[in-house]
């Protein structure tokens, strides 16, 4: 499934007058892509950024880590150990800065969410790589963006949603009604089953001691 199959998709139903059918694709796809990015679980759109350096000041701005993305939420921050990254566990900024008051340097074990800035405690002690996840806006489907997310994970929801929105133009309320029943069915499973996804990496995440700092 790509941009040119929706646009072919979107003017098989044989329209009695379709004479501007073609030239709104572009608009109507854009909108069935906006339909389903309200109503489907961000999760969805869960990517991981590129390795990030964090220095002795512990601190990354979110200016610099997101440029470029249209960013949902943070998902998740991790630490390069060996050959593979660690979850750092995420804490309210002040609650961090009480429990960290003393300073101290070290590996870092939690992290939090500012407007402006991702801060890791405690500080490093020297250079270290960060993995960053995070859900992002998909890229837009055009004659350039022939694909994303929704077209590679969820082409029948993105199919639906377009002929909903053909159907809208179209002024054809029963083709209407049926996409969007067709798309809302869509949505209730893919949902379902992207909560069942995130529950599972829950219950795999490391769980907090009782001593928050680890000492």
């Amino acid at each position: 499934m790509d941009y040119t199959e929706l646009v072919r998709i979107g003017q098989q139903n044989n329209y009695s007058d379709a004479r501007n059918l073609a030239s709104e694709m572009g608009r109507l796809i854009a909108r069935a892509q906006d339909y389903i990015e309200k109503r489907l679980d961000h999760d969805a759109f869960e990517e991981e950024l590129p390795v990030e350096i964090i220095t002795s000041s512990g601190v990354l701005e979110k200016s610099v880590v997101f440029a470029g993305t249209d960013l949902f939420e943070l998902r998740g921050v991790h630490l390069q150990k060996g050959s593979g990254y660690i979850p750092l566990l995420p804490r309210d900024y002040d609650t961090l800065l009480a429990l960290y008051s003393s300073g101290g340097i070290g590996v870092p074990r939690h992290y939090a969410e500012t407007n402006s800035q991702i801060v890791v405690f405690p500080r490093p002690s020297r250079d270290m790589n960060l993995k960053i996840t995070a859900n992002v806006r998909p890229v837009m489907l055009d004659e350039e963006n022939l694909t994303n997310v929704l077209t590679d994970k969820y082409p029948t929801v993105i199919e639906n949603a377009v002929n909903r929105e053909v159907a809208i133009f179209m002024l054809d309320e029963v083709l209407e009604a049926k996409f969007t029943g067709l798309v809302g069915e869509e949505l209730v499973s893919a949902n379902a089953a992207i909560k069942r996804r995130s529950r599972n990496e829950t219950s795999a995440r490391p769980t907090e001691t009782s001593n928050i700092q680890g000492v």
